[in-house]
Formats: structure tokens, C-alpha cells, sequence
């Protein structure tokens, strides 16, 4: 029998979710969120994310909610950062936060373009145009370890859900970027 790949769930309710609430939400809710999601048992949490409050303002109270938090034992917690301004925004939190542009190359974009296009300023295909690039960083630099993300996996706010045949078509498109002939 073959070996299975290892999947590890990113709960991304405090980014994905809370941006398309209120821009409101308080601190202390958010926390009280972040602590409830741990004590449901999930590993991998993602905060939030360091991006504009211009583009994205339910995340401009970012450095409030991460000056307040108290990561629990055995959680991992990440955040999303778009750019080096948002990396530099995160470091001043690492640890207790994974910045995940610097654990693995992973070849990502959103299932929705509406929701990539606010969230990066990009298209579908922009980001996904960005895949053999990333992969022959990776193999030019010896990675033996690498991801594939799909973001708004299920549905969307702005197009409604998407077909299994969607979600796979995108998966099989970014496996397929990290083994084409060409990059190998």
C-alpha cells in the first residue's frame, strides 16, 4: 500500500470568517474565539492576518488582539501575511506565531477570484500563474517539503459553493505544477 500524503487542517475561522463580519468585532470577542477554537481540540490556528486595514478592516485590530493572546501548549498558530510589510508586522509576534511563508513553499489561491482579487489584489489566474516560479525556487534550493492550498474551499459569500469537480480541478492544477516535466 502507497504512503499517504499528511494533511494537516489550518482553521482559518479567524481570518476568512471574521473578514466578512463586522469590522467591530472587539478584541476581547476575538480572543474569546481564538480560546474556543483551541478548546475544541483543533492544532492549527490561524490568527488573523497583518494586511492593510485600508483593504481589509476587520483586521486593523491585529497587533491589539496579538499584544492580548495567550497561545495555549500543543496549538501551532499562524497568520496570513501578503507582503514584507506584513511579515515585518508578524515577526514582532513569532513566536508564538508561525509565519507560514517561512516554513514550506506552497502553491495557494482562493477557489473564489472575488475573494483572492480583495484579499491580494490579484486574480485567480495571477496566482496561479505564480506557480512555476515558486516550484523551481523550491527545487533550485533543495525543498524536500512543500504545500498546496485552496482557500474558500467550500463556498463563497460572493459566487455561492463550488462543485467537488471545482475544487479538485484547482488541486489537480497545483499538483500538477510541482511535477511537469519541465521543472523537474
Amino acid at each position: 500500500m502507497g504512503q499517504y500524503p499528511k494533511i494537516e487542517y489550518l482553521e482559518q475561522g479567524m481570518r476568512d470568517g471574521l473578514q466578512i463580519e463586522d469590522a467591530d468585532i472587539g478584541v476581547d470577542d476575538r480572543l474569546r474565539l481564538l480560546d474556543l477554537l483551541a478548546e475544541a481540540g483543533l492544532k492549527y490556528i490561524c490568527v488573523g492576518s497583518f494586511v492593510s486595514p485600508k483593504w481589509t478592516p476587520q483586521m486593523a485590530c491585529m497587533d491589539r488582539v496579538m499584544e492580548k493572546f495567550q497561545p495555549r501548549p500543543g496549538v501551532k498558530y499562524t497568520c496570513t501575511v501578503l507582503n514584507d510589510q506584513g511579515v515585518e508586522r508578524a515577526k514582532r509576534y513569532s513566536p508564538p506565531l508561525v509565519i507560514r511563508q517561512e516554513e514550506v513553499p506552497i502553491l495557494q489561491c482562493f477557489q473564489c477570484d472575488v475573494f483572492c482579487r480583495r484579499n491580494t489584489n490579484k486574480s485567480r489566474e495571477e496566482a496561479m500563474a505564480r506557480w512555476p516560479a515558486i516550484v523551481a525556487k523550491a527545487k533550485a534550493e533543495g525543498t524536500k517539503e512543500a504545500g498546496i492550498g485552496l482557500g474558500t474551499f467550500w463556498g463563497s459569500n460572493w459566487i455561492g459553493e463550488f462543485t467537488l469537480d471545482d475544487q479538485m480541478g484547482v488541486l489537480r492544477r497545483a499538483h500538477s505544477s510541482g511535477t511537469t516535466p519541465a521543472l523537474k
